[in-house]
């Protein structure tokens, strides 16, 4: 493979190397540390240009930002820390003129990498080797091709979304879709005034929403304007064994022989499967995120925490091939593998839970390839637009060896943890990937309006939901919300909360509704300060920029209106991932911190519409890129390893008959003689 060195200009940067020898850069990141490069030999690659290098890093970086030339900059997010050398590479191809250019004629251009920590991390030691451009590996030339075919695939009849939701109006409709284990069934009325002959198609889940992709399934024949039918759940009419409750359900007629959808599409709504399992008592609203079973684990008694939740990052286990330590599992027809160590983890945990009456939420996350155990799988999964940018991907579902691969992957989950015995524990709510309001960032599908991105999310939602509701009759899955509400974070392929949730809202009216509740993280304004009650853009307004501790009200208001139902029932509202950080381990700090806890947990008991405060996390780690909102201290702190926070004891006593004198430090902290004066109304949109 042609590989061609490049070189730092280390005359070009203000950065202070510690050692420069025989290719290996060694130096101290405080801020932003740009390394402008060079090329040795100017000779051009072919069509294919892939940046390499090898690093050791100390602490998490947040970005990695590539510039060619003046204009083109390309963030990469989330640079691990690894005490030995890791390969980086990003595929430039696309950028090959521009670089071209740079060699060619090296004043008129730029080829850099800035590395740039997290804003509270301390100094990163960071060792840098083997800078070169090189062709694209067999796996990388198949990725891009893959990506390539997605982009020019053909969308001949593409239903435009926004159309379809808002303002076509069609006079049949689908009124209800039910499944059990065996069949799905269906009802509709058809308009008699309409003469033109009436046909139930089918929409898979893996194919984009295009008249040409609707498969025509049977003609209608109404009786007295409304039919029934029953179709098989199970077909193989697409080369391998698909689960047709994932697939939508639309009504055609035909025009000079070309389809026209005279009907909105339709979901199941109703499944008739699963186990029913006893309500678990839920003794308090607290809950602990960030759990790895270690000797504290007793902590989950000690704080009284009724809740629980655990990230599954679907490539820590999955596996494609047998192996001496995989679990071996079917789906469908056809085999599938999973890591026997990483399931023996998951079981200690959601086992220990089940025992203690904890309430547990998967939170179900898509490595890309980069990441992920087998490279394999991860190629599979990670969709054809993800871009670097991303921590996680969307899930790919746009082809069916994919689809089947992550459903597959949540049945194994599903029916191991909602077992009928609890052998393993039992998982009770599904959260689906990380913040996807700001999607750009945590769950990356490329740079898409936010219906598009709801058009491909929601689908990730519905199929993690039926899978679980095949051995959970009761179970529901969550969107994950970050802080931004009414305004989204400023970065590409970002949304603002409230705007996600209307546009959920707005598929469940039109094509089927489910069970799904809303897990939010309302962090402080700034990451860093605990004072919440300090927070400028958290207003008691619906329209409020952000939702934090000092506002919580208006996400109350939202889940308690009844326009936001399920069923006649309020949705379920966890705040699933915050805590307040704690600046350092100085006596000032964590005194401001169990302060900032204090104050968030006086908010959520007054809003009942909250089911739960999970602190994240339980104990501060250095991937946090140096916040410190755990309530014990770092594993290898030197001075106090795994030390309890003031903020554990505010937890621990939060709900019990200590809690007033637990907490009256606080008061004076935050500046109020009552906690009464921190709690506020909110103006609904009526008033206004």
């Amino acid at each position: 493979m042609p590989s061609y060195p490049l070189k730092i200009k280390t005359n070009l940067t203000y950065i202070p190397f510690d050692k420069e020898h025989r290719g290996i850069y060694e130096f101290f990141v405080t801020g932003l540390a740009q390394l402008p490069l060079k090329i040795k030999k100017r000779r051009m690659l072919t069509d294919q240009w892939v940046l390499t290098f090898d690093y050791i890093c100390s602490t998490f970086i947040s970005n990695l930002i590539i510039s060619v030339g003046t204009d083109d900059k390309i963030v990469c997010r989330n640079i691990r820390i690894s005490d030995k050398w890791h390969t980086f590479s990003f595929d430039l191809t696309d950028y090959k003129d521009r670089i071209g250019q740079y060699i060619l004629h090296p004043i008129s251009g730029t080829l850099s990498i800035t590395i740039a920590p997290f804003f509270v991390s301390h100094a990163a030691k960071f060792k840098i080797k083997n800078i070169r451009l090189r062709s694209r590996t067999p796996d990388e030339q198949k990725a891009a091709e893959i990506r390539s075919a997605y982009k020019s695939r053909p969308l001949s009849g593409l239903i435009d979304t926004i159309s379809y939701l808002y303002e076509d109006i069609y006079p049949n409709a689908i009124t209800s879709a039910g499944a059990d284990d065996n069949e799905i069934k269906l009802e509709g009325t058809i308009d008699q005034c309409n003469t033109a002959s009436v046909y139930l198609c089918e929409l898979p889940m893996f194919k984009d929403f295009t008249i040409n992709n609707l498969e025509t399934i049977i003609k209608i024949e109404p009786n007295n304007g409304h039919f029934k039918t029953t179709l098989s759940r199970l077909t193989d009419q697409y080369g391998q064994v698909y689960d047709r409750v994932y697939s939508r359900w639309i009504l055609t007629y035909f025009i000079n022989e070309k389809p026209c959808i005279c009907s909105r599409a339709h979901y199941v709504e109703n499944t008739h499967t699963g186990h029913v399992f006893p309500v678990t008592p839920l003794k308090t609203k607290k809950g602990l995120g960030g759990i790895k079973y270690n000797r504290f684990i007793t902590d989950l008694q000690d704080l009284g925490i009724s809740y629980l939740t655990i990230n599954i990052r679907i490539n820590n286990f999955l596996r494609l091939n047998p192996g001496e330590n995989n679990i071996a599992f079917e789906y469908n027809g056809k085999t599938y593998y999973a890591d026997k160590r990483k399931i023996e983890q998951y079981d200690q945990l959601i086992r220990y839970a089940a025992e203690h009456e904890i309430n547990v939420s998967a939170i179900i996350l898509v490595y890309p390839k980069l990441w992920s155990t087998d490279p394999k799988v991860g190629m599979m999964l990670e969709h054809p637009e993800y871009e670097r940018f991303g921590a996680y991907t969307m899930p790919n579902l746009t082809n069916l060896d994919s689809l089947n691969l992550y459903a597959a992957a949540i049945d194994f989950i599903a029916s191991r943890y909602n077992r009928s015995d609890k052998k393993y524990g039992r998982i009770h709510r599904w959260i689906v990937h990380n913040e996807v309001n700001s999607g750009g960032i945590w769950t990356n599908v490329g740079d898409k309006t936010a219906v598009e991105f709801m058009e491909m999310y929601h689908k990730s939602m519905r199929l993690i939901y039926y899978t679980a509701r095949k051995y959970d009759a009761n179970a529901e899955v969550l969107i994950s919300l970050d802080h931004h509400w009414s305004k989204a974070f400023f970065e590409k392929g970002c949304y603002s909360a409230v705007e996600l949730l209307n546009l959920l809202k707005d598929f469940c009216s039109a094509e089927g509704n489910f069970k799904w509740g809303v897990a939010i993280h309302p962090y402080p304004e700034n990451l860093v300060d605990p004072k919440s009650w300090l927070d400028k853009r958290a207003v008691h307004s619906p329209n409020t920029p952000l939702i934090t501790f000092k506002n919580l009200e208006v996400i109350d208001a939202w889940i308690k209106n009844p326009d936001n139902f399920y069923e006649a029932h309020k949705r379920t509202l966890l705040l699933s991932e915050q805590n307040p950080n704690s600046i350092d381990y100085s006596e000032t700090a964590l005194t401001e911190q169990a302060a900032g806890l204090a104050y968030a947990w006086k908010k959520v008991m007054a809003c009942d519409g909250i089911d739960a405060y999970i602190a994240h996390s339980w104990i501060d780690a250095r991937f946090e890129g140096g916040l410190k909102t755990g309530l014990r201290k770092y594993p290898d702190d030197r001075n106090d390893p795994y030390g309890c926070k003031p903020a554990w004891y505010v937890f621990r006593d939060a709900g019990t008959p200590k809690e007033d004198d637990a907490f009256h430090f606080a008061k004076e902290i935050i500046d109020i003689s009552s906690w009464k004066e921190i709690y506020h109304t909110v103006q609904s949109e009526k008033q206004k």
